[in-house]
């Protein structure tokens, strides 16, 4: 392969420091810039400065030489190895910009060129080029921050060359910017890397690919009692967050954990979750630590907080989160916030309830799961439309999927190339190349999650809130969860409602809201190997994270250590609370028994109305309706019927041998074989006036 086409950037992170041992790439020029030019320059985050004297670095005036992006590459890797610590290119601002095909300007092939140099070399200590020849060819060999070994390389003339590295994945990386403007950038596994080396500097740096653990946040996320946040606004910024209600942000004053920060950025976020916060004002807010000043909380450069709108349990997308991770996906952790507000001259540390705080999936979150960020982070947005179509060859046209990283090097080739697969090739091509695309069974639990959590405002219903990673390293797309509030059946596919959203079908996974299609589910679906591998698991799933008695107690559990930060909220929202846990756990009762039928009996023989309840197991299954208890056997056929009304809280159990019905003041036994019904009544327990109650030690 030729390395002249190659880039790599290494992505930023969480860093909220300048790096002292890292090399400076720096650009000035003494033309003075229109507001307009600097707002492009701005954009792209050129390394402009207005002062061109800087301490121990090279400059280099470009502004009467006839000059190329390569030229200059070589002079940046020169400056390096030369043991300055930086580069600074005087020129004229003619260099910087140039007119698009539509006559606007923009930054120049040189100004990004400037970008691709700042970004790279920052991550190479000063002082450690090394000097050595290859076939000829000048290597110099580098230490990168973290100590591992980099090398760089040009060649005047064309020059092929074989470096030997240690074995692994290593990435080639180009310093001039392409065409367009971006970085480029290929892999590499093995023990060498083989190609051809031009006047075109390249880097060439090891990939990590095995998960990194950020101590610092992890007591945030792992620890589960609520957390305090304390923001302090001034009274124009909150008014000015109040009257603009959109994604713009104010300055605000953060504090949790022991740790101060002043000026993060604040805005609202969300659409409905917003919207419906208004009359009781209690917004779902974004944090950016890094908006004003350069600073990260914990390692973090934003925290989402979320209302939990719909959800009065507050516990649904904390839950949510729980299961995708302990199944081995790729999703955000959650944490419980209790947020607190204050406004100069209006109030002082105003109770705003309890909120989930749920991780940013960003260049910390990738290296986090990848042990890098080298991919492309996309969020397809469409409501109801497949959101993966295939558009055109032209990366303008797939404008629904927001580039959320990687602008820098953002690959829409391999999107481009993904669902022109999945839309337009043949039967035998989609089945050869798609896992050249996907990890197949990765993805079949993705949907099977979702469709177990009956989470429908997804990408199986309505077609968005998940982000689609490029792990350019791997070549695979990852899907990966977000805004989870409504699973649990809070938000319910046509035909169904909150009572009835337990039971709709998980053996064919894709839920439209409006008959839309998911065309690669579809054909995954269409194959019988893969439609067998995810019944299969379906199945693993259903006796393990989402197993009905663990998630009960995990509900209870979370139940116990929030509700005293919902009854800071008042006896209200404290009742709902309490009332949509009840909710919550028959939800889950009812969705696995519903579960458990239609993957081992086949399809459940009647519907199921809001108020049946229905239980099953190998032997059969029992369905509560219209006041009837309905016996059926493992061949799907109806064997008795009884009629008797259960009050509204009575719950179905089975065992081989009886139904189990379970109410206050009673219990009900029926054989499964001859239907004999056997009633033990509870004692109601006594309560003594509260003097004469015993105090139990609370558990520690």
């Amino acid at each position: 392969m030729i390395l002249r086409i190659l880039f790599f950037f290494i992505a930023i992170g969480a860093c909220s420091a300048v790096l002292a041992d890292g090399f400076s790439v720096k650009v000035h020029t003494p033309d003075r810039l229109t507001e307009k030019e600097s707002q492009i320059l701005e954009e792209i985050d050129c390394p402009f400065m207005n002062d061109s004297s800087k301490e121990c670095f090279v400059t280099l005036n470009l502004r009467e030489r006839e000059i190329t992006e390569a030229y200059v590459a070589q002079e940046a890797v020169l400056a390096f190895v030369s043991g300055m610590k930086g580069i600074v290119f005087v020129c004229s601002k003619e260099i910087l910009f140039e007119s698009d095909f539509e006559g606007r300007l923009t930054a120049s092939r040189m100004a990004a060129t400037f970008v691709v140099l700042k970004e790279t070399l920052k991550w190479l200590k000063v002082g450690s080029g090394k000097k050595s020849f290859i076939d000829g060819v000048t290597i110099y060999e580098a230490k990168m921050r973290d100590d591992s070994v980099a090398y760089l390389s040009y060649s005047k003339v064309e020059r092929k060359v074989k470096i030997p590295v240690s074995e692994g994945v290593w990435r080639v990386a180009s310093l001039v910017a392409d065409g367009s403007g971006k970085m480029r950038r290929v892999f590499r596994k093995g023990n060498s890397i083989e190609g051809t080396l031009t006047p075109s500097p390249v880097l060439i740096t090891p990939v990590k690919t095995s998960r990194e653990y950020n101590s610092e946040s992890a007591d945030f996320w792992e620890k589960e009692e609520p957390k305090v946040i304390h923001l302090t606004f001034s009274d124009a910024s909150w008014n000015n967050l109040l009257r603009t209600k959109k994604e713009e942000y104010v300055e605000a004053d953060f504090e949790c954990s022991g740790v101060a920060l002043k000026r993060v950025g604040v805005r609202f976020k969300g659409n409905s979750s917003l919207s419906m916060s208004l009359r009781e004002e209690k917004f779902p807010f974004k944090i950016d630590f890094d908006k004003f000043e350069g600073q990260s909380f914990l390692g973090m450069k934003k925290l989402n907080l979320s209302n939990n709108f719909k959800d009065p349990t507050m516990m649904r997308e904390y839950l949510a989160y729980e299961v995708f991770r302990n199944s081995g996906l790729w999703a955000g952790r959650a944490a419980f916030v209790k947020l607190y507000i204050s406004v100069k001259g209006k109030f002082e540390r105003k109770y705003f309830g309890l909120y989930t705080a749920v991780e940013q999936v960003d260049g910390e979150f990738l290296r986090r799961w990848f042990g890098n960020a080298e991919g492309t982070l996309f969020k397809p947005e469409t409501f109801g439309d497949d959101a993966l179509r295939y558009r055109g060859e032209e990366p303008r046209l797939y404008g629904n999927c927001e580039l959320k990283y990687g602008e820098l090097h953002p690959d829409y080739d391999s999107l481009i190339q993904f669902t022109r697969l999945i839309d337009s090739s043949s039967r035998e091509e989609f089945v050869k190349r798609v896992g050249e695309y996907l990890d197949v069974e990765s993805f079949l639990k993705f949907i099977a999650i979702n469709g177990l959590l009956a989470n429908y405002d997804s990408y199986i219903g309505t077609g968005h809130n998940f982000f689609l990673y490029y792990d350019a390293p791997q070549g695979k797309f990852i899907f990966i969860p977000w805004d989870m509030n409504e699973a649990f059946g809070r938000f319910t596919p046509q035909g169904y409602d909150f009572d009835t959203c337990a039971y709709v079908p998980v053996l064919k996974p894709v839920v439209s809201m409006d008959r839309s299609r998911r065309v690669l589910v579809e054909r995954i679906m269409k194959e019988e190997r893969w439609a067998r591998m995810y019944r299969e698991i379906l199945a693993r799933l259903h006796f393990s994270v989402v197993a009905e008695k663990p998630l009960v107690e995990r509900i209870e559990q979370i139940a116990r250590f929030i509700e005293p930060a919902i009854k800071e909220e008042g006896e209200r929202r404290l009742a709902e609370f309490r009332e949509g846990v009840r909710q919550l756990r028959r939800f889950i009762e009812q969705r696995s028994a519903f579960v458990f039928f239609e993957l081992f009996l086949g399809s459940p023989p009647v519907l199921v109305p809001a108020c049946g309840m229905l239980v099953s197991d190998e032997h059969g299954s029992v369905i509560y309706k219209d006041s009837r208890i309905l016996f059926y056997g493992s061949d799907n056929n109806l064997q008795n019927a009884l009629t008797m009304v259960l009050p509204p809280d009575a719950q179905l159990r089975l065992s081989k041998k009886y139904l189990i019905i379970l109410a206050i003041d009673e219990v009900i036994r029926v054989d499964r074989k001859n239907y004999k019904i056997d009633k033990i009544m509870l004692p109601i327990p006594f309560s003594p006036p509260p003097s004469q109650k015993e105090v139990s030690p609370r558990p520690q």
